[in-house]
């Protein structure tokens, strides 16, 4: 895998509760997004995101006691959106007829919504040595497993639980492998190589025994 330095880890954030101070985290975490977004972004810092959210620093230290907390809540709140967009892919989607079709899916699933937002993976793959990531990946990652297993009886593939488990648990190890090689590339050319490795990956899942 193409290294990258280790990001710093972050210290433990506080979870808002009350409506006002949820308000006041996403207002903080748009803010950020806003930021990283801009073409000619400037280096992230807590005192740029207070001035840019109209906030006190002192309120964006209340949730976030550094800037790679911030970071590593806008990597989670993507992730969440992320489970979002596939699981109403699945719903909408017509019954995959094997395997390969929904590694197919997944595949498409998965590179156009990080395709969609391309500064946050860019932390992502700058995140990915730290505790705190691989903390919030792993949570997605059962949520994953859930709704494809739920997926896989239903579709009736003819795989008992152990053997469905074991599938899915290689289709989401290798999505997660081969995201941080297609966001890791230089450049576009590699990017789209990767992603046809990939697709050719999953033309393997129906041969796993």
């Amino acid at each position: 895998m193409p290294y990258a330095a280790k990001a710093k880890s972050p210290k433990t954030r506080r979870i808002p509760v009350q409506a006002r101070a949820i308000e006041r985290v996403n207002k903080i975490l748009d803010t950020a997004l806003s930021l990283i977004s801009n073409p000619n972004p400037k280096k992230l810092t807590t005192h740029l995101i207070a001035d840019h959210a109209g906030v006190s620093v002192g309120s964006v230290y209340q949730f976030f006691p550094n800037v790679e907390s911030v970071k590593i809540a806008l990597i989670e709140r993507l992730l969440e959106q992320y489970y979002d967009h596939f699981a109403t892919l699945l719903h909408a989607q017509p019954k995959a007829g094997n395997l390969r079709q929904f590694g197919l899916v997944l595949v498409d699933a998965t590179h156009d919504f990080y395709q969609a937002h391309p500064n946050i993976v860019a932390h992502i793959v700058a995140s990915r040595s730290t505790e705190e990531f691989n903390q919030v990946n792993r949570h997605l990652n059962h949520r994953l497993e859930e709704l494809m297993m739920n997926y896989f009886s239903d579709n009736a593939f003819g795989l008992d639980q152990k053997t469905s488990k074991r599938k899915i648990s290689v289709a989401i190890a290798t999505g997660d492998m081969m995201t941080m090689f297609i966001w890791s590339a230089e450049t576009q050319e590699e990017r789209d190589a990767y992603l046809q490795d990939w697709r050719e990956l999953v033309s393997c899942y129906n041969a796993l025994p």
